[in-house]
């Protein structure tokens, strides 16, 4: 029996002819974001959580925004909805992920006297995302930059681990959608607040996170960059050679998986 066709009704087809517009216009970007900077940034990440949900189902398998005649009114309204949040992010064009970059690592200079121009255009999204981007944290004016800053201040200037650290930044996480979150924290801890000493507990934290972002690894990049966080713990001495080789050898092993 041949398929009828959906009759849209003029509200419907107000509704359609939105989405249609917003999504190639969204799915524009999406690809010129991927071309610059890969798969998967922050605000594309955001977007497809709200998308790929069971009710909308309005993010395809190649990972764009879909727009289809079959869907119903309600779920046609959530996806324009998230899909203008996406257009009009900060972070979802490649001169405001740049510029967030810029922002992330002058605040961070200025805060700690630390050099951070090797940060990645991920982690600077998500210091963004922390500091203030309404969009990407989904609530209007929800936090101030200073909070953030002051938490990760503090860490450093009382050298405390990395489990008090991720503890104090729960209120903030609370609010930001992904579960990329933890292991962006694990990467910043790593990078800019251990300091090495010859606490074992913490060691032990430390070796902890590491491995954590090994395991999570499922690309060669992800595993390179996790040995970029630890030959760099090596150079500047906070970690000695025999635990440098340890977590070298757990690299090579996951590799081997990959």
């Amino acid at each position: 029996m041949p398929r009828v066709k959906k009759e849209l009704t003029r509200e419907e087809q107000e509704l359609f002819n939105d989405l249609k517009k917003l999504s190639k216009k969204a799915n524009q970007r999406i690809v010129r974001l991927e071309r610059e900077f890969g798969k998967d940034t922050w605000a594309t990440k955001y977007l497809k959580e709200k998308l790929a949900t069971e009710p909308l189902q309005a993010w395809t398998i190649s990972g764009r925004v879909k727009a289809n005649k079959s869907m119903t009114v309600i779920q046609m309204k959530a996806t324009i909805k998230a899909t203008k949040e996406f257009l009009n992010s900060s972070i979802s064009t490649k001169r405001g992920i740049k510029k967030a970059k810029q922002k992330a690592i002058k605040t961070l200079k200025t805060r700690f006297s630390t050099d951070v121009s090797d940060i990645s255009y991920e982690e600077a999204e998500a210091l963004v995302n922390f500091f203030e981007d309404k969009e990407v944290n989904g609530i209007t004016n929800f936090i101030l930059g200073s909070t953030v800053t002051g938490i990760i201040e503090e860490t450093r200037e009382k050298q405390n681990d990395y489990s008090t650290f991720a503890s104090q930044m729960e209120s903030v996480k609370q609010w930001n959608r992904g579960t990329s979150m933890e292991n962006l924290l694990r990467k910043i801890y790593a990078k800019y607040i251990f300091q090495g000493n010859e606490d074992t507990d913490e060691l032990e934290m430390l070796y902890g996170n590491v491995l954590e972002l090994i395991e999570s690894a499922t690309s060669e990049y992800d595993l390179q960059e996790v040995e970029s966080i630890v030959s760099n713990l090596l150079s500047e001495g906070k970690i000695k050679e025999q635990e440098y080789n340890y977590l070298m050898n757990a690299i090579n092993d996951k590799r081997k998986e990959l």
